[in-house]
């Protein structure tokens, strides 16, 4: 699959010589093709994937790079980003969302009825045709239409109570801090990696991971660990010869998500 970045011509006047991304060791640099401004991607499992020309190899993207240090992050993301770079980045990228499709009736039908249980069932409604069992033979067919009908209802129902769930945590509104731009309102699904978030309230909803790059906070992680007890957040000091978040991820056993890693101060 190819992602073409000629619909930013207009808008910004992207040329093939233009530095599209200021970093040249960052990922999305090395993915475009000049002088056709074209990325090759794949998706595996809900995962994307760029070719790397470099390097000659798909990599994963959608995050932070992991070699980047504290150091590192502040130079490179401590304004934030261009309107440019976050446009360049949300086409590659893709939105930061969860998407949960809601499973049709029909593919819920012919799961149940392929199940095993019901196949037996089949065997033995024509085994009672064929002895002459009819009244137990419509039994049978008739709890099992009984039992596939609720079943199906029931997962049906399931799926379209997780798809609303996901749906109403992927348009929530983040203050996203821009280079130029300065301070906007954005809907969680447009935010790219490398955004400058500013938590403002009591109580926020995360809809991405994030590092804390200055002031300090309290997290909940009750949804995603099961722990009880809030923590504080210690901002991640710009300090020379610093870990990566390679290292610092390993050292430290935090965990990782599958939402847009994202800067927020």
């Amino acid at each position: 699959m190819w992602i073409y970045l000629s619909s930013l011509n207009s808008t910004f006047g992207v040329t093939p010589d233009h530095p599209l991304i200021t970093d040249e060791e960052d990922i999305i640099n090395r993915a475009i093709r000049k002088p056709d401004l074209k990325v090759r991607c794949i998706k595996v499992q809900k995962i994307r994937y760029v070719w790397n020309n470099l390097e000659g190899q798909f990599q994963k993207i959608g995050s932070l790079e992991d070699w980047l240090s504290s150091a590192k992050i502040h130079l490179k993301f401590g304004s934030g980003l261009t309107r440019e770079e976050q446009e360049i980045r949300r086409l590659i990228c893709g939105p930061n969302t969860i998407d949960v499709e809601i499973t049709p009736i029909w593919k819920l039908l012919i799961k149940e009825v392929l199940n095993p249980f019901y196949i037996f069932q089949l065997f033995s409604v024509c085994l009672w045709f064929s002895e002459d069992y009819k009244e137990y033979a419509f039994a049978i067919i008739i709890m099992s239409i009984m039992s596939i009908a609720l079943t199906v209802y029931d997962l049906r129902e399931q799926s379209v109570k997780l798809h609303h769930l996901v749906e109403s945590h992927n348009s929530i509104t983040v203050s996203v801090c821009g280079r130029r731009a300065g301070v906007q309102e954005l809907e969680s699904r447009f935010l790219v990696p490398g955004d400058l978030l500013i938590l403002t309230g009591n109580k926020v909803q995360m809809p991405c991971d994030a590092i804390l790059i200055d002031g300090s906070c309290v997290v909940d992680e009750g949804m995603l660990t099961g722990t009880v007890l809030s923590h504080d957040l210690q901002p991640w000091q710009a300090l020379p010869g610093s870990f990566s978040i390679r290292t610092t991820v390993a050292k430290l056993g935090l965990a990782v998500g599958y939402y847009t890693p994202t800067i927020l101060t």
